[in-house]
């Protein structure tokens, strides 16, 4: 992949394009007599635009203020966004054991109870944050997955602790270890559960 975004707008074929190298993912899209491109670096919680940049569709002398005016950019950036988060799923399913474990909190489930294994995992998670030392693991769990604020996410660990799944914490102090409950439902396959 080049990284030079003018050259990445200038090669790409068909109507839209995307490429990811090294952290950085670069969008393109033939929007009427341009072709519009942005440039996002990877980030734990979200991606983060870069570089924005207009390159005409045809070779016919540059663009017009009117035709760089009518990009509606805010909704080429809603859709790059959207294909970032929609591939961090397809790969995070499958090579990470952290989001494996926090699947129920990640993928929206209306209407679907989450259960205690869910719970189990987000319990594992966090009291592997409290063992490397980590001072708020809410607000790093809400930094590297979003899906709600650190202060949702600590309702979720409450909740974990209240049905059995971590033991006691000192208060207001990042704290707890697996119970033997979650130890068990972390070891369950689906059916036993």
């Amino acid at each position: 992949m080049t990284s030079d975004l003018a050259t990445f707008l200038t090669s790409m074929q068909g109507d839209y394009a995307r490429a990811f190298d090294s952290g950085t993912w670069l969008f393109g899209w033939l929007v009427s007599d341009a072709r519009v491109g942005m440039r996002l670096t990877d980030k734990p919680s979200e991606p983060s635009l870069t570089e924005v940049a207009f390159v005409p569709a045809e070779d016919d002398g540059g663009l017009t203020p009117t035709a760089v005016r009518a990009v509606a950019l805010g909704a080429l950036y809603a859709q790059a966004r959207e294909d970032v988060a929609v591939s961090r799923r397809q790969v995070g399913e499958f090579t990470s054991p952290d989001r494996v474990r926090l699947d129920a909190f990640l993928t929206p489930r209306r209407g679907v109870p989450l259960r205690d294994k869910d719970y189990a995992g987000l319990a594992q998670e966090y009291a592997f944050l409290v063992e490397d030392g980590d001072r708020s693991p809410a607000r790093t769990l809400s930094a590297k997955y979003g899906n709600g604020s650190p202060g949702q996410w600590s309702n979720r660990i409450g909740e974990a602790r209240r049905r059995g799944l971590l033991t006691p914490g000192e208060r207001g102090k990042p704290s707890g270890e697996l119970t033997d409950k979650a130890e068990r439902l972390l070891g369950a396959t689906d059916g036993e559960e």
